[in-house]
């Protein structure tokens, strides 16, 4: 029997589906099973399970007869499944070759923990890597840390129950919260994975979509949240939801905040909130120049951006798909001709809305949640 389980939904992988195959295969952990959940493909991605399967037996095949979308077909897979160990994956990203042995190891050697996850890098369409992501266990109230490689006992899943199709886009992020309810989550701080962003990746199609599950299940969610949560972890959090539904969260401010008072860190919230964006005639200076900055410039649009600013020196003096950035420094000189809208991550537009109220610079807005 084998250790361990892999799940692989597969839905016109065809361009990938090779490489994440081949990448299971030369594992140093050799005790596995791969079983490969086809859900109504309709490109070449069934000739290439098939090959694969004739060539390893431990390589098993399903079949669904329509397209039933990630959850649905995670859960007919690990029905199948007989390891000790379970875990999944995606027919377009990569494990490195001691994924499987350093997880296994970690579980092995910690038999209070229910589940342990690695580290991973970023890699484009032709493999390259171009970031990396370490996700802190400690925020999982606020935010996804676990990513994409992981792996769980059979006792865990047996507890926790099944994926939820209703969540799908956000079903991982739906069950690390479960498991976090009744077991304990190690981090082992090793890149083992390589997780692929390219043009038909669900993280580069479906953004939006993922936003929108992801509200409904912290709302869902909200006591849990709330109670496990630290101050500084909600004001984190609301402002995380209030970009996503200024409305509702300014009704629900009481949820968080005793009275609904905001906290001093927030207080620039309710004047947005009251007044709502200002004279929508002044260029604008984007405070962030990083992920968030970028789709802020798509949405915006070049002719409407003055500048960057940014705290981080290597940023500063550089050009960015065109567009200057500038210090702090030298924003506040400037700030009273343009409108400034902080475009970074909910963490860090806190202590940059801090500098901005301290300095006297008012805050225009803040760009929606990006993921």
């Amino acid at each position: 029997m084998a250790e361990v389980s892999i799940i692989m939904p597969v839905y016109n992988g065809e361009t990938y589906l090779g490489e994440a195959i081949e990448s299971i295969l030369t594992q140093t952990f050799q005790n596995w099973e791969l079983l490969l959940v086809n859900d109504g493909s309709t490109d070449s991605s069934a000739d290439i399970m098939e090959r694969y399967a004739g060539q390893d037996q431990r390589i098993k095949l399903i079949y669904n007869r329509k397209n039933l979308y990630l959850p649905k077909s995670l859960n007919t897979g690990f029905r199948c499944a007989n390891g000790k160990y379970l875990t999944w994956t995606s027919d377009d990203n990569r494990y490195k070759k001691d994924a499987l042995e350093v997880m296994v190891a970690a579980l092995e050697a910690q038999p209070s923990c229910g589940m342990v996850y690695c580290d991973m890098e970023y890699i484009n369409g032709q493999g390259e890597v171009t970031g990396y992501f370490s996700g802190d266990l400690s925020g999982i109230y606020v935010e996804d840390p676990i990513g994409a490689c992981f792996l769980y006992r059979r006792e865990v899943a047996e507890r926790v129950g099944e994926y939820d199709p209703q969540m799908i886009l956000v079903e991982d992020y739906d069950y690390w919260l479960r498991i976090s309810r009744q077991f304990e989550i190690v981090h082992i701080p090793n890149f083992c994975y390589q997780y692929r962003i390219h043009g038909n990746s669900l993280t580069g199609t479906r953004i939006q979509e993922i936003i929108a599950q992801l509200h409904r299940l912290r709302l869902r969610e909200m006591d849990f949240l709330l109670e496990r949560t630290s101050q500084n972890e909600k004001e984190v959090l609301f402002l995380d939801m209030w970009r996503y539904s200024r409305d509702e969260m300014w009704r629900r401010r009481s949820q968080f905040f005793p009275d609904g008072v905001l906290p001093e860190k927030l207080k620039w919230l309710k004047q947005l909130a009251e007044i709502g964006e200002r004279d929508s005639s002044k260029k604008i200076i984007l405070f962030g120049a990083g992920a968030y900055g970028r789709k802020a410039l798509e949405r915006y649009g070049r002719d409407r951006i003055v500048c960057f600013a940014d705290n981080n020196p290597a940023l500063q003096g550089k050009v960015i798909d065109g567009i200057p950035v500038i210090s702090f420094e030298s924003l506040k000189g400037v700030h009273k001709n343009y409108r400034i809208v902080l475009s970074a991550s909910s963490r860090s537009a806190i202590a940059i809305a801090e500098q901005l109220v301290a300095a006297g610079i008012e805050i225009d807005s803040v760009f929606p949640k990006i993921l």
